[in-house]
């Protein structure tokens, strides 16, 4: 799959933009057809227009009135000029071949005349077969996986270290008493700890040992848990619990 990004704006240089456009659908977008490019560029915003209106659940009269302009608007289309005549004539025979002939419509315009947001899609059976050979570890009927690294924590202790937290959680909330600001500060407290007992006990330690004793803390706003034994184990170091106290 190729996916180009640009920023190149539509209007002042048709050129390049046609050139950006050439390399997803040379089809659609000729080098050599600037003047007709000029003129799609001219027509987006009718065409976007028009789009929107083609719903099979508009009322007979807008659908017929959307047809004409199609009709007027692009006569050298043989897919236009073909199914337009049929969902006009669908609005008085036969509705329920709207949806089918709208869709058909909007999706032909679309592709061909739309410049903006557009998705080219290749499917695979159009590829030659290389393109999307297997590119996994498989080697003969078993399957390779030399070139995977796994890392684990032979402690194992995030599931304590999580309980140990939700301990915490539940003391600060009944500390609170009805302090919104305390609220706040807590829960950012909280979101904190997450965060870095979710990369490694180390990195929990490294984090307890560079807290500083907050305001919090001094407020008294911290429930006084007895965590100490419990984070000392998990995270094998000593810590003055004053400061290790302060970063929970």
């Amino acid at each position: 799959m190729l996916l180009l990004l640009s920023a190149t704006p539509p209007l002042g240089d048709e050129a390049k933009f046609l050139a950006l456009l050439n390399l997803l659908d040379p089809l659609t977008h000729p080098l050599e057809d600037l003047a007709g490019f000029r003129i799609k560029l001219e027509q987006r915003r009718s065409i976007g227009r028009v789009l929107l209106s083609l719903n099979h659940d508009a009322p007979g009269l807008v659908l017929r009135q959307r047809g004409a302009e199609l009709v007027r608007s692009f006569p050298d289309d043989p897919i236009i000029q073909v199914l337009t005549p049929q969902m006009i004539a669908a609005t008085r025979d036969a509705p329920g071949d709207l949806a089918g002939l709208c869709g058909a419509l909007k999706e032909h315009i679309a592709d061909s005349y739309r410049i903006h947001q557009r998705l080219i899609r290749s499917r695979r059976a159009d590829a030659q077969g290389w393109e999307f050979r297997p590119r996994g570890p498989e080697v003969g009927d078993e399957t390779n996986l030399s070139h995977v690294r796994t890392e684990s924590d032979p402690a194992d202790q995030m599931e304590t270290l999580l309980a140990t937290l939700e301990d915490w959680r539940f003391a600060a909330v009944e500390s609170l008493a009805g302090d919104d600001g305390a609220r706040t500060r807590l829960s950012e407290r909280y979101r904190a700890l997450l965060s870095v007992v979710g990369t490694d006990a180390t990195e929990f330690r490294n984090w307890l040992a560079r807290a500083e004793v907050s305001s919090l803390a001094k407020a008294k706003f911290f429930p006084r848990l007895r965590l100490r034994p419990r984070i000392m184990m998990m995270t094998n170091v000593s810590i003055p619990w004053s400061k290790a106290a302060a970063g929970c």
